[in-house]
């Protein structure tokens, strides 16, 4: 008697409990979900971060700011930090193309170079300013601000002695304003502390075929070459520096790995029919 008068109580208990159970599922379940969601969202924002770095540091900034934007999409438009970094392997793109001032994005401003060098401005981000000043005197290179451009140069060199591409550029501007004997002092500078710097050895090279050495061309060139094999402008200036030195079949050769890398190259096309016997 005294079980059925318990359980007649406890059942509405019971009842009142699984319906808030029910009720408190209902609310948690899809809370861990959402949870999981932004743990997994993390993990794939850091990712990307981490594949930009990487593509950064082998001087791949195009696909950098692939990446970075992809983290940006997942993480919100409001997160400045990845803004930042999509930013700076923008305008790092320069250094992908060896020719100056190189191929800077058409929707680069000069107010995202300064807005990238003042939030640069801290002694602990000075290779980070180093890097963004080279690509800003490109940007004033442009414009033929020469004297902007070297000031923009000189900080950069100051700021990291370590880093061979500010001086890659000073030697471009040098050659540009006339003064090629420092222009080539730059260049041997530069690859005296990174001797695998591709643009280095690119601008030398061109140098010394515009002086009639086209020997010593050569040799800037086959380096180029070696350590951008998929870059069709290389190849063209090695058939240059070959066909100066009347090495036929061999520029040849050259010319043909250019027009396998870029079929509408039309001046290699007419050097190589001109070539053949």
């Amino acid at each position: 008697m005294t079980s059925d008068v318990w359980r007649d109580r406890i059942k509405p208990f019971l009842a009142g409990l699984s319906s808030a159970l029910v009720v408190m599922l209902a609310f948690l379940i899809p809370s861990l979900q959402e949870l999981w969601d932004r743990v997994e969202t993390r993990r794939a924002v850091d990712r990307y971060v981490e594949i930009g770095q990487r593509l950064s540091a082998h001087e791949k900034f195009t696909a950098a700011e692939e990446a970075f934007g992809r983290a940006l999409e997942l993480g919100g438009n409001q997160r400045h930090d990845l803004l930042e970094l999509k930013l700076r392997a923008r305008v790092q793109r320069i250094v992908e193309d060896p020719e100056w001032p190189g191929a800077i994005p058409a929707d680069i401003t000069e107010s995202d170079f300064l807005y990238l060098l003042e939030t640069e401005a801290a002694p602990k981000r000075a290779r980070d300013r180093a890097a963004s000043l080279t690509a800003y005197a490109a940007y004033l290179a442009i414009g033929k601000r020469w004297a902007d451009s070297e000031q923009a140069l000189q900080e950069a060199i100051g700021l990291d002695r370590t880093a061979a591409e500010p001086l890659v550029s000073l030697g471009n501007l040098q050659s540009d304003i006339g003064k090629s004997a420092e222009a080539e002092a730059s260049y041997r500078h530069a690859l005296q502390l990174q001797p695998a710097n591709a643009n280095a050895h690119y601008n030398l090279g061109l140098l010394l075929l515009e002086s009639s050495r086209a020997v010593l061309a050569e040799g800037q060139y086959q380096e180029y070459t070696r350590l951008r094999p998929a870059d069709p402008l290389g190849w063209h200036r090695l058939a240059e520096s070959l066909t100066a030195q009347h090495k036929t079949a061999a520029a040849h050769k050259a010319y043909e790995t250019v027009l396998h890398l870029n079929p509408h190259d039309s001046e290699a096309r007419a050097a190589l029919a001109a070539s053949t016997p």
